[in-house]
């Protein structure tokens, strides 16, 4: 009996521990990669602007062809968006919230209803090109399991990000047209 006691406080101990140690950990993550595409950024940039076009090239379209996904607003630019439901990648959002000139796209998205992210992309003239810049960044709050959680999302949020840029090289610099 004393042992399952002595047990049950050294557990509690460290789940505050590791709670505590939570807290101190950034409550912002954020996740970038870029790479150089052979093209100029009017080029690019329409492969960007609209969530079908961006569809085509995602990683994660490719990972799960089976997704649900239904398509709002425009084509392309400001409004564009698409909701996807799945048994492995449950349910969110992704909506183009603005673009700018030839120079950036910015995405909102949820996931599964309650937890919100930015997403961005950046355009700018390179040796060779234009450098594309892909960047996420959540917010975990106050939540210490997701700060906990934010310590990995480098990893497998950018191996997933450099997969998409090049098959979005690829696309671009095949002369690949934009989805209707």
């Amino acid at each position: 009996m004393k042992l399952a006691v002595r047990i049950a406080q050294i557990v509690v101990v460290l789940s505050l521990l590791f709670a505590a140690a939570g807290f101190l950990l950034p409550s912002k993550q954020t996740v970038t990669r870029s790479i150089v595409i052979d093209a100029p950024s009017q080029k690019v940039l329409p492969h960007l602007a609209g969530a079908k076009a961006f569809h085509r090239w995602s990683p994660w379209a490719q990972m799960e062809p089976d997704l649900d996904v239904f398509w709002f607003g425009p084509e392309q630019g400001k409004g564009s968006g698409m909701k996807w439901e799945s048994a492995r990648s449950g349910e969110g959002s992704w909506t183009i919230t603005d673009v700018v000139d030839n120079r950036r796209v910015d995405i909102a998205m949820t996931f599964g209803g309650s937890s919100e992210a930015t997403a961005w992309f950046e355009l700018e003239p390179a040796p060779g090109g234009t450098r594309v810049t892909w960047g996420f960044s959540t917010e975990a709050g106050m939540n210490p399991i997701h700060r906990w959680f934010g310590l990995m999302l480098d990893d497998w949020v950018g191996k997933d990000f450099e997969k998409g840029l090049h098959r979005l090289k690829a696309r671009v610099e095949g002369g690949a047209d934009i989805p209707a």
